[in-house]
């Protein structure tokens, strides 16, 4: 597989020593413990960590640390602790920024901050970390081809080198005089050149390594000279080898060798079959793990454990031309004592905030338009306030194009604007802050002038240009003032009016009456190369429901130019290649190509197409576009080289994020989401890696199929099941599609269905009563689904298992009869656990399966509660809990339970709540919450997750 990745060059001498950092436990910092003797022994005891230095900064891509840790006990004396072997562990609260590696070495992959955590027998530390690369800093190579195939032996292919600096820009880097070098992973198979010729030698597979100072790529060569399928046959069948097979340590691998049988027909007429191995990604197969967090698998085959420890299993899918077959590996690793730590346990499968596990809520602004965004270069994101929806919108959201959006500021407060739309702001980069004007709220304009620093607004109280709306502004950089012109104030007259503010004052600069006619809803940016803003078009005409347009008859498509002086008429819009004339349109100033921007508006009729200014004329923009919209808003991301559109309205409001980098618009995120729902069924697909919803309610039940893929949710399907409640889902291996039972609607239901991806299906075996509020878990060591609880008439207290299409009753016996209790599969003990749920009274007792009978684990725990939530998190090995009903009261917190004890964590999230969905996305080592109940019915994502 061709890969992009940082190299560990020499090392950079560090000095100094750690801060302190204890866990539960630990003393804290200054105090001697009673007796800092184990037992009364005498035998000195490890107290915390010392870990050099204290915080670093990296300034070259690839460039590496080698933190060296010691153990520091209660005598003083310390013990070198660095290296995996001593137990000690390293993790990364961002890989994008830093990786880190089993025995310390901390490399550059990308600028940002971060923080390490060094953990070593229930003690950690953590040090600060800062990438910051010049402006002419190469931070990536780009080789062409990426990947190769020889067919012939007398074939030649010449590698191309690019160098892409931090500024964007690239410069060639292919020959050996520019300090890259190239080396064959196998010369019996393929060799290179200095100067990056390859020439195939005899069939195999083998990878390319290009390296130029502390980057590198893999290019992936293939080399098949023998057999090949006759031209014109048909692939009837695969075969794997090995079909079965067990890890039983980290580091193992194994290489699967892929046979195709095809059918073709001779000269004769005659069918023959032939087999040739298709195991190489060049003659189209593809590979996929059911399980990425047991075992992944590359492209080419090589299949390689993923747990530290603990036990699971994954299948294997090789596909190609539509025909599959399937491998099966086991994984079972003991645990690794090494880490120590009493109590709760440290490292990975510790009892404390040791795992600095926290939760995100992954909002999305509603959709809207009559909005405002600026761009905010201090600090590297699109800043967007208000609009119109739904309702009149307020709050403060931030995009860094990373592909969330953070909520900075709820709306509601006093000292932020308050919600309006069509108001205007721009970015101020002289003093970094946003500045925001004017609006309505629909009964009244203002005139106020308000200020973004990046974490709170601040009124500046001045004489203004007056209350208006639907006016247009832009930031002269040039000049640094930012412009603001026309609008309609709150007598409904449209301004011709151009002012000017310096951070200080506002100022009326078009005393002699000469420029742009009186309009709302026009456009302006500013044009860097020209040294002017650009005005286009907009409304001539009074305003309309919703404020501020007006009819069609006077909406214009006139371009202006201002220099801080004089406004100039540069087109004014009679040519036939000019953009239609338009209302509600945005601009922005293209930094890369050097044009200037124009998406939307329209005129009775919304235009679809995008179009450039280069100074002298407009052009449209060749290919798709995000289509017809008003009323929307776009910004330049300079630190991306890309324009951001967000809303509008389409004939509905619209919540979709579109980028436009070098020429070519591409979606970002939708707004789309599942309505507010509680008592729904989740899961999460390990083959195709979605989080899968279905059903629920918000007064009446649902039957929508919902897919979440760690950034958008998406509406796959209303057949199948019937709307229903309280059902109970989760993801068979074995089967590679989610097994969803039961649940109610008007009656109670007792059949089951599968979902594959495309579409559900129903299982013909008849298998437990109708009920709801059970719970269902897949025991992967058994490969069956077992079933508990729920009520059918009654509280139910039976343990079924599904084994294929077969229900067997396996269970009397165990935990009292109840419903809305939570289960899941521990891998890393093979048991199902159960905690909780509802029998007449909340239950707080906890109890383990080991697929032949219950085992109550007498702990203490979380407070008795109902309608709350478990998954496994297959990277740190312990169940997490989260939320239900305790004594009537939602609950907001969460809990973990590492097979031997619970331990609350003191990290704010989600607010309280019951009959929720939670599933844990083994691709993205994360936790996906959606929805429940705490008085109104929810519908906000959360994610909670932590460093692997």
């Amino acid at each position: 597989m061709h890969s992009n990745r940082w190299l560990k060059p020499g090392l950079m001498s560090l000095a100094g020593v750690a801060a302190i950092l204890c866990l539960p436990g630990c003393p804290p910092r200054g105090v001697t413990p009673a007796n800092d003797n184990e037992g009364g022994t005498g035998r000195p005891i490890p107290i915390r960590l010392a870990v050099a230095a204290e915080t670093f900064t990296l300034t070259e891509p690839g460039q590496a640390v080698q933190l060296t840790v010691e153990s520091v006990s209660s005598d003083g004396s310390r013990n070198d602790v660095t290296d995996a072997a001593s137990g000690t562990t390293y993790h990364t609260t961002s890989e994008g920024v830093v990786t880190v590696s089993d025995d310390g070495l901390v490399t550059a992959a990308g600028e940002g901050q971060t923080t390490v955590l060094v953990v070593n027998a229930g003690l950690s530390a953590r040090r600060r970390v800062t990438v910051d690369f010049a402006d002419d800093a190469v931070v990536r190579l780009e080789v062409a081809p990426a990947t190769v195939t020889f067919t012939d032996p007398d074939d030649t292919v010449q590698l191309a080198v690019t160098g892409v600096r931090n500024d964007g820009g690239s410069e060639n880097l292919t020959s050996a005089a520019a300090g890259t070098t190239y080396q064959s992973s196998s010369t019996s198979v393929v060799t290179v050149s200095n100067g990056g010729l390859l020439r195939p030698v005899a069939d195999g597979v083998a990878e390319v390594v290009v390296r130029n100072a502390n980057l590198a790529f893999t290019v992936d060569v293939t080399v098949r000279f023998g057999d090949a399928p006759p031209p014109g046959s048909r692939l009837i069948a695969l075969s794997v080898t090995p079909a079965q097979f067990t890890f039983t340590a980290t580091g193992q691998t194994q290489q699967l060798e892929v046979l195709g049988t095809f059918e073709f027909e001779d000269a004769g007429g005659q069918t023959q079959r032939v087999t040739v191995d298709v195991t190489s990604p060049a003659d189209g197969t593809t590979y996929r793990s059911s399980a990425p967090g047991v075992a992944t698998v590359d492209v080419r085959g090589l299949v390689a454990v993923a747990l530290t420890t603990g036990a699971g299993s994954a299948v294997i899918t090789v596909e190609n031309d539509g025909v599959q077959a399937t491998a099966r590996v086991t994984v079972s690793i003991p645990p690794n004592n090494g880490g120590g730590g009493g109590g709760g346990g440290g490292g990975g499968g510790g009892g404390g905030e040791d795992i600095l596990l926290g939760w995100s809520l992954r909002p999305l602004p509603d959709p809207r338009n009559s909005h405002a965004m600026a761009y905010d270069a201090a600090r590297r994101q699109t800043v967007l306030f208000g609009g119109y929806g739904t309702r009149i919108l307020g709050g403060t959201w931030t995009w860094d194009g990373s592909g969330d959006w953070r909520l900075a500021q709820d709306e509601g407060r006093l000292d932020a604007p308050s919600p309006r739309y069509s108001h205007a702001m721009a970015y101020d980069s002289v003093r970094e802050v946003v500045v925001l004007f004017g609006g309505t709220n629909g009964t009244t304009r203002n005139g106020e002038t308000w200020e973004w620093n990046g974490a709170a607004w601040i009124q500046r109280i001045v004489d203004s240009p007056g209350e208006v709306s639907s006016h247009a502004m832009a930031y002269d950089a040039g000049r640094g003032v930012t412009v603001l012109f026309g609008g309609s104030d709150s007598d409904n007259n449209l301004r011709g009016q151009t002012w000017e503010w310096d951070g200080a004052s506002w100022s009326r600069r078009d005393d002699k009456g000469e420029g742009p006619a009186p309009r709302i809803q026009s456009a302006m940016t500013y044009d860097a190369a020209a040294g002017m803003v650009i005005l286009f078009g907009g409304d001539t005409e009074t305003e309309f429901a919703q404020g501020e347009g007006g009819g069609d008859e006077g909406v214009l498509n006139d371009t202006w130019g201002w220099d801080g002086q004089t406004w100039t008429l540069l087109d004014d819009g009679q040519s036939k290649d000019a953009p239609s004339p338009r209302k509600g349109h945005s601009l922005c100033y293209d930094a890369e190509l050097e044009r200037v921007i124009l998406h939307g508006g329209g005129n009775g009729e919304s235009d679809t197409r995008t179009w450039q200014w280069d100074g002298t004329s407009w052009q449209p923009l060749i290919g798709p576009t995000p289509g017809a919209r008003t009323s929307t808003a776009m910004v330049y991301d300079a630190s991306r080289r890309t324009a951001v559109l967000f809303g509008g309205f389409d004939g509905d409001d619209d919540g979709e994020v579109w980028e436009l980098a070098s020429g070519r618009w591409s979606l970002r995120t939708d707004s789309i989401r599942p309505t507010p729902r509680h008592l729904h069924a989740m899961t999460f697909d390990a083959v195709r890696g979605r989080t899968v919803l279905f059903g629920g309610s918000d007064g009446e039940p649902d039957g929508e199929t919902w897919e979440y893929d760690g950034r958008l949710w998406a509406l796959r399907s209303v057949g199948g099941p019937s709307p229903r409640v309280s059902s109970a889902m989760t993801f068979d291996t074995s089967r590679q599609a989610c097994v969803l039972v039961g649940g109610q609607n008007n009656i109670l239901e007792g059949d089951a269905w599968t979902w594959n991806g495309a579409r559900w299906t129903q299982l013909p075996a008849a298998g437990p009563s109708g009920r709801h509020g059970h719970a269902l878990a897949y025991d992967a060591a058994r490969d069956e689904i077992v079933l508990f609880g729920g009520y059918d008439g009654q509280y139910d207290g039976e343990t079924w298992v599904l084994r294929g299409d077969q229900w067997t009753l396996v269970s009397t016996t165990g935990p009292v009869p109840r419903i809305k209790h939570a289960m899941v599969y521990d891998a890393e003990r093979a048991r199902v656990v159960l905690y909780g749920g509802f029998n007449g009274r909340d239950l707080g007792d906890t109890w383990i399966w080991d697929g032949q009978s219950w085992t109550e684990v007498a702990v203490a725990g979380p407070p008795v509660r109902s309608g709350h939530s478990l998954v496994y998190d297959s990277v740190r090995r312990v169940s997490l809990a989260f939320g239900g009903r305790t004594l009537g009261v939602p609950s907001n917190q969460t809990w973990m339970w590492n097979g031997q004890a619970w331990t609350a964590f003191s990290f704010t999230g989600p607010s309280g709540r019951y009959d929720h969905g939670f599933a844990y996305d083994v691709f993205r080592a994360t936790g996906v919450l959606f929805g429940g109940f705490n008085g109104p019915v929810l519908d906000d994502t959360w994610e909670v997750t932590g460093p692997r």
